[in-house]
């Protein structure tokens, strides 16, 4: 009985060391594969880091191109503003100068209209003049043709 115990017992032995070396065999195999992920997991980090880095320069060029922006937002405000005093100072200047010309035109009219009546009392005092002369130059003739 003895012997029957201790195949018995050698057998389980056997059998236990045999699932013991196959479940040894399937721990290390995962841990293989922990391992395996372990590293790719490492590398999706290292990769997720890097993304990381590239988001944040993608962030300071974006500011860097606001700023930028903002800057020629003023630029253009400052022309804006620069142009429309401008325009204001021409309207100004142009105002200005269609009062004066105004003023001139009224004057040049006026000297215009007094030649026109100068010139129409000379006319008239020529025209008498012309018939004072032809009224002489009759009673000249009839003074020498009743000689």
């Amino acid at each position: 009985m003895e012997d029957k115990i201790f195949n018995l017992m050698e057998k389980m032995y056997v059998e236990l060391s045999t699932k013991i070396d196959t479940m040894d065999n399937k721990i290390t195999t995962m841990d293989k594969r922990f391992d395996t992920i372990d590293s790719k997991i490492d590398s999706m980090d290292k990769r997720f880091d890097s993304i990381d880095s590239r988001i944040d320069s993608m962030d300071k060029r974006f500011d860097s191109i606001d700023r930028r922006i903002d800057s020629m937002d003023n630029r253009i405000d400052s022309i804006e503003n620069k142009m429309e005093a401008g325009f204001h100072k021409v309207n100004q200047d142009l105002t200005r100068l269609e009062n004066k010309m105004d003023e001139n035109h009224s004057a040049l009219y006026d000297g215009y209209m007094q030649s026109i009546e100068g010139l129409n009392v000379l006319n008239e005092k020529v025209d008498k003049l012309t018939e004072q002369v032809e009224h002489q130059e009759i009673k000249l003739q009839v003074i020498k043709g009743s000689k």
